[in-house]
Protein backbone atom coordinates (compact mmCIF):
# COMPACT_ATOMS: atom_id res chain seq x y z
CA UNK A 1 0.00 0.00 0.00
CA UNK A 2 1.47 3.52 -0.77
CA UNK A 3 0.34 5.68 2.46
CA UNK A 4 2.24 4.76 5.50
CA UNK A 5 -0.54 5.65 7.85
CA UNK A 6 -2.57 2.63 5.63
CA UNK A 7 0.23 0.32 7.13
CA UNK A 8 0.54 0.99 10.38
CA UNK A 9 -3.07 -0.29 10.94
CA UNK A 10 -2.69 -3.27 9.58
CA UNK A 11 -1.43 -4.76 12.58
CA UNK A 12 -4.87 -3.64 14.13
CA UNK A 13 -6.93 -4.38 11.76
CA UNK A 14 -6.09 -8.35 12.36
CA UNK A 15 -6.86 -8.03 16.17
CA UNK A 16 -10.70 -6.48 15.35
CA UNK A 17 -11.59 -8.92 12.79
CA UNK A 18 -13.48 -10.74 14.77
CA UNK A 19 -15.45 -7.92 15.06
CA UNK A 20 -17.14 -8.32 11.79
CA UNK A 21 -17.76 -12.28 12.23
CA UNK A 22 -18.67 -12.77 15.84
CA UNK A 23 -21.39 -11.23 18.35
CA UNK A 24 -19.58 -8.35 20.12
CA UNK A 25 -18.70 -9.04 23.25
CA UNK A 26 -20.07 -7.87 26.35
CA UNK A 27 -17.34 -5.06 26.74
CA UNK A 28 -18.68 -3.92 23.16
CA UNK A 29 -22.18 -4.06 22.61
CA UNK A 30 -24.17 -2.87 19.41
CA UNK A 31 -26.34 0.24 19.53
CA UNK A 32 -28.68 2.24 17.32
CA UNK A 33 -28.16 5.25 19.27
CA UNK A 34 -26.53 7.01 16.86
CA UNK A 35 -26.77 8.54 13.27
CA UNK A 36 -23.77 7.51 10.88
CA UNK A 37 -23.79 9.00 7.25
CA UNK A 38 -21.45 8.65 4.17
CA UNK A 39 -20.88 11.40 1.54
CA UNK A 40 -18.50 11.07 -1.20
CA UNK A 41 -16.58 13.42 -4.11
CA UNK A 42 -16.12 10.68 -6.45
CA UNK A 43 -12.22 10.19 -6.93
CA UNK A 44 -10.97 12.14 -4.36
CA UNK A 45 -12.66 11.31 -0.74
CA UNK A 46 -15.38 9.85 1.38
CA UNK A 47 -16.85 11.59 4.27
CA UNK A 48 -17.35 9.51 7.08
CA UNK A 49 -19.85 11.33 9.59
CA UNK A 50 -21.25 10.15 13.00
CA UNK A 51 -23.70 12.14 15.10
CA UNK A 52 -25.77 10.88 18.55
CA UNK A 53 -26.76 11.80 22.03
CA UNK A 54 -24.53 9.37 24.21
CA UNK A 55 -25.66 8.87 27.66
CA UNK A 56 -22.12 9.14 29.47
CA UNK A 57 -19.10 10.91 28.40
CA UNK A 58 -16.89 9.36 25.19
CA UNK A 59 -13.33 8.87 25.31
CA UNK A 60 -12.36 7.92 21.75
CA UNK A 61 -14.11 6.92 18.60
CA UNK A 62 -12.75 4.36 16.17
CA UNK A 63 -13.91 3.81 12.11
CA UNK A 64 -13.31 0.67 11.10
CA UNK A 65 -13.34 -0.41 7.75
CA UNK A 66 -13.50 -3.51 5.42
CA UNK A 67 -12.15 -2.84 2.18
CA UNK A 68 -12.90 -4.55 -1.27
CA UNK A 69 -9.32 -5.14 -1.54
CA UNK A 70 -8.28 -8.69 0.24
CA UNK A 71 -10.75 -7.71 2.83
CA UNK A 72 -8.30 -5.45 4.37
CA UNK A 73 -9.16 -3.62 7.42
CA UNK A 74 -8.63 -0.29 8.22
CA UNK A 75 -8.47 1.41 12.13
CA UNK A 76 -9.01 5.39 12.18
CA UNK A 77 -8.73 7.16 15.51
CA UNK A 78 -11.42 9.95 14.81
CA UNK A 79 -11.35 13.27 16.36
CA UNK A 80 -15.00 14.31 17.87
CA UNK A 81 -16.84 16.79 19.87
CA UNK A 82 -19.48 16.85 22.51
CA UNK A 83 -21.66 20.17 23.08
CA UNK A 84 -24.92 20.05 25.35
CA UNK A 85 -24.73 16.18 25.22
CA UNK A 86 -24.56 16.11 21.55
CA UNK A 87 -21.77 14.02 19.77
CA UNK A 88 -20.44 14.52 16.40
CA UNK A 89 -17.39 13.00 14.89
CA UNK A 90 -16.51 13.32 11.37
CA UNK A 91 -13.47 11.96 8.95
CA UNK A 92 -12.41 12.03 5.45
CA UNK A 93 -10.58 9.18 3.86
CA UNK A 94 -8.96 9.72 0.60
CA UNK A 95 -10.01 7.07 -2.39
CA UNK A 96 -7.18 6.55 -3.33
CA UNK A 97 -5.76 5.42 0.35
CA UNK A 98 -8.37 2.94 0.75
CA UNK A 99 -7.54 2.26 -3.31
CA UNK A 100 -11.07 1.79 -4.57
CA UNK A 101 -12.72 1.28 -7.71
CA UNK A 102 -15.67 2.74 -9.14
CA UNK A 103 -19.13 0.46 -7.44
CA UNK A 104 -16.88 -0.71 -5.26
CA UNK A 105 -18.89 -1.36 -1.61
CA UNK A 106 -17.00 -0.84 1.20
CA UNK A 107 -18.18 -2.29 5.16
CA UNK A 108 -18.04 -0.37 7.98
CA UNK A 109 -18.91 0.29 11.36
CA UNK A 110 -17.87 2.62 14.72
CA UNK A 111 -16.49 1.64 18.13
CA UNK A 112 -17.40 4.36 21.10
CA UNK A 113 -15.10 3.83 24.12
CA UNK A 114 -16.97 5.65 27.24
CA UNK A 115 -14.93 7.16 29.77
CA UNK A 116 -16.23 4.91 32.23
CA UNK A 117 -14.40 1.84 30.35
CA UNK A 118 -17.75 0.56 28.36
CA UNK A 119 -17.57 0.09 24.38
CA UNK A 120 -20.25 0.42 21.94
CA UNK A 121 -20.36 -0.93 17.99
CA UNK A 122 -22.79 0.36 15.68
CA UNK A 123 -24.34 -2.12 13.28
CA UNK A 124 -22.16 -3.07 10.23
CA UNK A 125 -22.86 -1.03 7.18
CA UNK A 126 -22.08 -1.09 3.37
CA UNK A 127 -21.43 2.20 1.03
CA UNK A 128 -21.92 1.48 -2.26
CA UNK A 129 -18.62 3.75 -4.17
CA UNK A 130 -20.77 4.63 -7.41
CA UNK A 131 -19.67 6.65 -10.12
CA UNK A 132 -22.10 9.85 -10.01
CA UNK A 133 -20.29 11.34 -12.85
CA UNK A 134 -22.49 10.02 -15.40
CA UNK A 135 -26.52 9.11 -15.90
CA UNK A 136 -26.60 5.41 -16.18
CA UNK A 137 -29.03 3.23 -17.56
CA UNK A 138 -29.65 -0.43 -17.59
CA UNK A 139 -30.27 -3.79 -19.40
CA UNK A 140 -30.93 -6.43 -16.92
CA UNK A 141 -30.86 -10.37 -18.14
CA UNK A 142 -30.92 -13.50 -16.21
CA UNK A 143 -27.45 -13.17 -15.27
CA UNK A 144 -25.97 -10.01 -15.99
CA UNK A 145 -27.35 -6.38 -15.64
CA UNK A 146 -25.83 -4.18 -18.01
CA UNK A 147 -25.22 -0.33 -17.01
CA UNK A 148 -24.32 2.02 -19.32
CA UNK A 149 -24.09 5.80 -20.26
CA UNK A 150 -23.72 6.74 -23.65
CA UNK A 151 -24.58 4.50 -26.53
CA UNK A 152 -27.84 3.47 -28.05
CA UNK A 153 -29.69 0.66 -26.12
CA UNK A 154 -28.56 -2.18 -28.90
CA UNK A 155 -24.90 -1.13 -28.41
CA UNK A 156 -26.04 -2.56 -24.42
CA UNK A 157 -27.60 -5.52 -25.27
CA UNK A 158 -25.60 -6.62 -27.41
CA UNK A 159 -23.03 -6.50 -24.24
CA UNK A 160 -25.85 -8.43 -22.59
CA UNK A 161 -25.99 -11.42 -25.38
CA UNK A 162 -22.95 -11.83 -25.35
CA UNK A 163 -22.31 -11.99 -21.53
CA UNK A 164 -25.44 -14.19 -21.29
CA UNK A 165 -23.84 -16.54 -23.87
CA UNK A 166 -20.32 -16.66 -22.46
CA UNK A 167 -21.92 -16.93 -18.61
CA UNK A 168 -24.30 -20.25 -20.04
CA UNK A 169 -20.74 -21.56 -21.89
CA UNK A 170 -18.83 -20.95 -18.58
CA UNK A 171 -21.30 -22.42 -16.49
CA UNK A 172 -21.16 -25.62 -19.20
CA UNK A 173 -16.63 -25.39 -18.76
CA UNK A 174 -16.73 -25.19 -14.95
CA UNK A 175 -19.86 -26.80 -13.80
CA UNK A 176 -21.84 -24.40 -12.31
CA UNK A 177 -24.80 -24.69 -11.13
CA UNK A 178 -26.71 -21.61 -9.62
CA UNK A 179 -24.50 -18.28 -9.72
CA UNK A 180 -24.76 -14.46 -8.89
CA UNK A 181 -26.14 -11.89 -11.13
CA UNK A 182 -23.60 -9.88 -12.05
CA UNK A 183 -22.74 -5.91 -12.36
CA UNK A 184 -21.24 -4.76 -15.55
CA UNK A 185 -20.55 -1.30 -15.98
CA UNK A 186 -19.74 0.07 -19.74
CA UNK A 187 -17.75 3.11 -20.13
CA UNK A 188 -17.78 4.65 -23.23
CA UNK A 189 -13.88 6.02 -23.21
CA UNK A 190 -10.88 4.39 -21.22
CA UNK A 191 -9.75 7.49 -19.35
CA UNK A 192 -13.48 7.37 -17.99
CA UNK A 193 -12.49 4.25 -16.36
CA UNK A 194 -8.95 5.41 -15.51
CA UNK A 195 -10.05 8.83 -14.36
CA UNK A 196 -11.93 6.72 -11.48
CA UNK A 197 -9.48 4.36 -10.58
CA UNK A 198 -6.61 5.64 -8.46
CA UNK A 199 -3.05 4.81 -9.52
CA UNK A 200 -5.07 2.89 -12.26
CA UNK A 201 -1.97 1.02 -15.56
CA UNK A 202 -3.10 3.18 -18.28
CA UNK A 203 -2.77 0.00 -20.40
CA UNK A 204 -6.06 -1.01 -18.55
CA UNK A 205 -9.18 -1.20 -20.27
CA UNK A 206 -11.40 -4.12 -17.96
CA UNK A 207 -11.43 -5.24 -14.40
CA UNK A 208 -13.26 -7.42 -12.46
CA UNK A 209 -14.27 -7.55 -9.04
CA UNK A 210 -15.12 -11.33 -8.83
CA UNK A 211 -16.13 -11.27 -5.24
CA UNK A 212 -18.29 -8.42 -5.51
CA UNK A 213 -20.10 -9.45 -8.34
CA UNK A 214 -19.16 -6.58 -10.72
CA UNK A 215 -16.94 -5.75 -13.87
CA UNK A 216 -16.20 -2.51 -15.53
CA UNK A 217 -15.11 -2.66 -19.09
CA UNK A 218 -14.06 0.30 -21.56
CA UNK A 219 -15.80 -0.42 -24.56
CA UNK A 220 -16.48 2.96 -26.99
CA UNK A 221 -19.62 2.49 -29.00
CA UNK A 222 -19.30 2.86 -32.13
CA UNK A 223 -18.08 0.52 -35.62
CA UNK A 224 -15.56 -1.11 -33.83
CA UNK A 225 -17.10 -1.67 -30.39
CA UNK A 226 -18.25 -5.56 -31.84
CA UNK A 227 -14.58 -6.26 -32.02
CA UNK A 228 -13.44 -4.63 -28.46
CA UNK A 229 -16.64 -6.58 -27.00
CA UNK A 230 -15.69 -10.05 -28.14
CA UNK A 231 -12.57 -9.65 -26.21
CA UNK A 232 -13.13 -7.90 -23.22
CA UNK A 233 -16.62 -9.25 -22.28
CA UNK A 234 -14.98 -12.80 -22.15
CA UNK A 235 -11.83 -11.87 -20.44
CA UNK A 236 -13.37 -10.28 -17.87
CA UNK A 237 -16.44 -12.97 -17.28
CA UNK A 238 -13.96 -15.70 -17.32
CA UNK A 239 -12.28 -14.37 -14.51
CA UNK A 240 -15.95 -14.35 -12.08
CA UNK A 241 -16.54 -17.48 -13.48
CA UNK A 242 -13.47 -18.70 -12.01
CA UNK A 243 -14.00 -17.30 -8.95
CA UNK A 244 -17.38 -19.09 -8.42
CA UNK A 245 -15.38 -22.83 -9.33
CA UNK A 246 -15.35 -24.15 -5.40
CA UNK A 247 -13.50 -23.92 -3.66
CA UNK A 248 -13.11 -20.33 -2.41
CA UNK A 249 -8.60 -20.07 -2.79
CA UNK A 250 -9.35 -17.43 -5.56
CA UNK A 251 -6.16 -15.69 -4.82
CA UNK A 252 -4.25 -18.78 -5.00
CA UNK A 253 -4.31 -19.25 -8.59
CA UNK A 254 -1.39 -18.02 -10.29
CA UNK A 255 -1.69 -15.16 -12.56
CA UNK A 256 -0.42 -17.42 -16.00
CA UNK A 257 -3.66 -19.79 -15.28
CA UNK A 258 -6.16 -17.17 -14.09
CA UNK A 259 -5.28 -14.96 -17.15
CA UNK A 260 -4.17 -17.53 -19.63
CA UNK A 261 -8.10 -19.30 -19.21
CA UNK A 262 -9.30 -15.51 -19.72
CA UNK A 263 -7.72 -15.13 -23.03
CA UNK A 264 -8.22 -18.39 -24.13
CA UNK A 265 -12.27 -17.71 -23.68
CA UNK A 266 -12.07 -14.36 -26.04
CA UNK A 267 -13.75 -14.83 -29.06
CA UNK A 268 -10.88 -13.60 -30.56
CA UNK A 269 -6.49 -12.92 -30.17
CA UNK A 270 -5.13 -9.96 -31.45
CA UNK A 271 -2.24 -11.05 -33.84
CA UNK A 272 -0.35 -8.27 -32.29
CA UNK A 273 -0.68 -10.18 -28.89
CA UNK A 274 0.45 -13.33 -30.56
CA UNK A 275 3.32 -11.38 -32.42
CA UNK A 276 4.70 -10.35 -29.53
CA UNK A 277 4.88 -13.90 -27.97
CA UNK A 278 7.25 -14.80 -31.53
CA UNK A 279 9.29 -12.37 -30.94
CA UNK A 280 10.54 -12.68 -27.31
CA UNK A 281 10.38 -16.56 -28.11
CA UNK A 282 12.41 -15.66 -31.44
CA UNK A 283 14.96 -13.44 -29.14
CA UNK A 284 15.20 -15.62 -25.96
CA UNK A 285 13.11 -12.85 -24.40
CA UNK A 286 10.59 -15.04 -22.58
CA UNK A 287 9.03 -14.09 -19.06
CA UNK A 288 9.79 -16.03 -16.03
CA UNK A 289 6.67 -18.12 -15.20
CA UNK A 290 7.83 -18.71 -11.73
CA UNK A 291 6.99 -14.79 -12.10
CA UNK A 292 4.21 -14.90 -13.30
CA UNK A 293 3.12 -17.51 -10.37
CA UNK A 294 2.32 -14.55 -8.52
CA UNK A 295 2.21 -11.02 -10.56
CA UNK A 296 2.15 -9.37 -13.51
CA UNK A 297 4.67 -6.48 -14.97
CA UNK A 298 4.55 -3.28 -14.87
CA UNK A 299 6.01 -2.71 -17.59
CA UNK A 300 2.97 -2.18 -20.62
CA UNK A 301 5.09 -4.06 -23.36
CA UNK A 302 5.92 -7.10 -20.98
CA UNK A 303 1.74 -7.15 -19.58
CA UNK A 304 1.35 -7.89 -23.23
CA UNK A 305 3.89 -10.70 -23.55
CA UNK A 306 2.52 -11.91 -20.00
CA UNK A 307 -0.77 -12.31 -21.39
CA UNK A 308 0.66 -13.83 -24.49
CA UNK A 309 2.46 -16.30 -22.78
CA UNK A 310 -0.05 -17.24 -20.64
CA UNK A 311 -2.79 -17.74 -23.37
CA UNK A 312 -0.08 -19.65 -25.32
CA UNK A 313 1.44 -21.85 -22.42
CA UNK A 314 -2.91 -22.75 -21.14
CA UNK A 315 -3.47 -23.69 -24.59
CA UNK A 316 -0.79 -26.02 -25.10
CA UNK A 317 -1.91 -27.82 -21.86
CA UNK A 318 -5.47 -27.89 -23.12
CA UNK A 319 -4.71 -29.13 -26.63
CA UNK A 320 -2.05 -31.69 -25.20
CA UNK A 321 -3.36 -33.14 -22.32
CA UNK A 322 -6.71 -31.82 -22.18
CA UNK A 323 -9.14 -29.99 -20.44
CA UNK A 324 -10.02 -32.23 -17.43
CA UNK A 325 -6.78 -31.94 -16.66
CA UNK A 326 -6.30 -28.20 -16.72
CA UNK A 327 -9.23 -28.06 -14.33
CA UNK A 328 -8.04 -30.44 -11.75
CA UNK A 329 -5.19 -27.87 -11.73
CA UNK A 330 -7.29 -25.35 -11.29
CA UNK A 331 -8.96 -27.07 -8.13
CA UNK A 332 -5.22 -28.11 -6.92
CA UNK A 333 -4.26 -24.17 -7.05
CA UNK A 334 -8.09 -23.22 -5.13
CA UNK A 335 -7.06 -25.66 -2.60
CA UNK A 336 -3.83 -24.10 -1.65
CA UNK A 337 -1.26 -26.08 -3.56
CA UNK A 338 1.50 -23.82 -4.38
CA UNK A 339 2.41 -22.66 -8.02
CA UNK A 340 4.99 -25.60 -8.80
CA UNK A 341 3.63 -28.24 -6.91
CA UNK A 342 0.14 -28.31 -8.87
CA UNK A 343 1.93 -28.39 -11.99
CA UNK A 344 3.74 -31.63 -10.73
CA UNK A 345 0.87 -33.02 -9.05
CA UNK A 346 -1.25 -32.96 -12.04
CA UNK A 347 0.84 -33.27 -15.13
CA UNK A 348 3.44 -35.51 -13.20
CA UNK A 349 6.43 -33.16 -15.14
CA UNK A 350 8.28 -30.37 -13.37
CA UNK A 351 7.41 -27.14 -14.02
CA UNK A 352 10.63 -26.83 -16.04
CA UNK A 353 10.36 -29.85 -18.10
CA UNK A 354 6.54 -28.96 -18.69
CA UNK A 355 7.97 -25.46 -19.61
CA UNK A 356 10.69 -26.85 -22.01
CA UNK A 357 7.89 -28.61 -24.01
CA UNK A 358 5.70 -25.95 -24.46
CA UNK A 359 8.48 -23.73 -25.66
CA UNK A 360 9.34 -26.83 -28.38
CA UNK A 361 5.93 -26.90 -29.55
CA UNK A 362 6.38 -23.08 -30.77
CA UNK A 363 9.30 -23.74 -32.80
CA UNK A 364 6.96 -25.27 -35.72
CA UNK A 365 4.41 -22.52 -35.40
CA UNK A 366 6.69 -19.85 -35.09
CA UNK A 367 8.90 -21.26 -38.27
CA UNK A 368 5.80 -21.78 -39.95
CA UNK A 369 4.09 -18.31 -39.77
CA UNK A 370 7.40 -16.50 -40.06
CA UNK A 371 8.00 -18.25 -43.10
CA UNK A 372 4.34 -16.94 -44.44
CA UNK A 373 4.75 -13.26 -43.50
CA UNK A 374 8.11 -12.41 -44.92
CA UNK A 375 7.96 -11.14 -48.19
CA UNK A 376 11.40 -13.36 -49.50
CA UNK A 377 8.67 -16.51 -49.63
CA UNK A 378 6.47 -15.21 -51.62
CA UNK A 379 9.14 -13.72 -54.04
CA UNK A 380 10.81 -17.11 -54.13
CA UNK A 381 7.07 -18.90 -54.64
CA UNK A 382 6.63 -16.73 -57.68
CA UNK A 383 10.18 -17.68 -59.05
CA UNK A 384 9.47 -21.24 -58.82
CA UNK A 385 6.00 -21.25 -60.33
CA UNK A 386 7.03 -18.54 -62.81
CA UNK A 387 8.61 -20.43 -65.29
CA UNK A 388 5.24 -23.53 -65.97
CA UNK A 389 2.77 -20.64 -65.87
CA UNK A 390 5.08 -19.25 -68.63
CA UNK A 391 5.32 -22.48 -70.64
CA UNK A 392 1.68 -23.12 -70.07
CA UNK A 393 0.90 -19.99 -71.48
CA UNK A 394 2.86 -20.20 -74.17
CA UNK A 395 1.34 -23.39 -75.25
CA UNK A 396 -2.24 -21.96 -75.63
CA UNK A 397 -0.89 -19.40 -77.76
Amino acid sequence: MKNSVFSLFIWVALSIWALFTTVPSATAQQTTGYTSQVNQVFGEKLTFSLTGMPSQAVQQVQLVLRLPSESILVVEMVPFTENNKRFSAKVDMEISRLELLPFSVVEYYWQIQYVAGEKENTPPTSYHYADDRFTWQTVERQQVRVHWYAGDLAYAEQVAQLSEQVIHEGKVEYGLDEIPVIEMYLYARQGDLLNGWADAPAWVAGHASPAQNITRLAIPPGSGASLIMGELVPHELTHWLVYQVPPVGYRDIPVWLNEGLAVLAQKQVSTQLLGTLQTAAEQNQLLSFEDLCTHLPQDEHLVQLAYAQSYSFVRYLAETYGREKLLNLLAAYKNGVHCTAGVQKIYQKDFTTLQADWLGSLVPQNFILATLTTPYFWLALLLLLLPPLVWVGARHK
